[in-house]
């Protein structure tokens, strides 16, 4: 091989190398951009994740007071006194039938759904609100 057919394979080889090199820096550099765009969009998401947490948080509390004010009940009042037995047994009768509706609907063809503890506790608290409710309005109308 010449020396000229070297030095030309050297210098061609040379320049494939530089601008194999300028091309893998060029996506290097645009895989950075698209890195730092990404880097933004994911705190963007977080700080409205953050935002619907507190929401969230805020209006739990708001349900928990306004629950509260439904279920106090006067320190005097006694059940017993006011509320006669066949009308509870009524009540839970009621209750009963509620429930089972509500639950046959939910079910209704659709295939069973686990149930999360949370949500039974949301109902508990609510089937508690409507018994503490129901005790009141029978307290009333037996005042009357």
């Amino acid at each position: 091989m010449s020396h000229l057919a070297t030095t030309y394979w050297s210098v061609k080889q040379h320049d494939s190398e530089e601008f194999h090199i300028k091309k893998v820096k060029e996506q290097a550099a645009e895989l950075e951009k698209d890195l730092i765009v990404k880097e933004l969009e994911t705190l963007d998401i977080l700080e409205e994740l953050g935002s619907t947490k507190r929401i969230v948080e805020e209006l739990k509390q708001q349900l928990q007071k306004e629950a509260l004010k439904y279920l106090t009940v006067p320190p005097d009042f006694h059940y017993d006194e006011h509320i006669p037995a066949p009308a509870i047994k009524e009540m839970n009768r009621e209750n009963y039938r509620s429930q089972a509706n509500k639950h046959e609907q939910m079910m209704g063809n659709s295939r069973p759904c686990p149930v999360s503890p949370d949500l039974i506790l949301m109902e508990l608290k609510r089937a508690k609100l409507n018994l503490g409710k129901t005790i009141n309005d029978i307290g009333m109308i037996s005042t009357l």
